[in-house]
């Protein structure tokens, strides 16, 4: 059983990702006119490499209706500081979701 706190991808926003995972909690840490920040702890039956293996293919828990595309397959994630969570859409245009920082 791997513990899971503040599992978070930053950038324009904050996006969680907890899939399958019991018992989670989130709380409102602070406010501000441009921006949140929330806690959002789970424990998740996984091993660290399998939970980080899922976290960077993002076609695998995130909706396609929360897309541009309406097909989250066109999602992608690039996990590495500068790195691209993009979404490609149909005539070779491309969405930039966030930044990886």
């Amino acid at each position: 059983m791997v513990h899971v706190n503040k599992l978070a991808i930053c950038g324009s926003g904050v996006i969680f990702a907890l899939m399958k995972a019991d018992g989670a909690a989130a709380e409102v840490i602070s406010v501000a006119g441009n921006g949140f920040e929330v806690r959002e702890t789970a424990h998740v039956a996984a091993s660290p490499d399998k939970v980080y293996a899922v976290l960077l293919l993002p076609a695998q828990w995130w909706s396609s209706d929360h897309t541009f595309s309406g097909d989250a397959a066109n999602l992608s994630l690039d996990a590495r500081a500068g790195g691209c969570w993009c979404e490609t859409l149909a005539g070779g245009g491309s969405v930039q979701h966030l930044q990886v920082v």
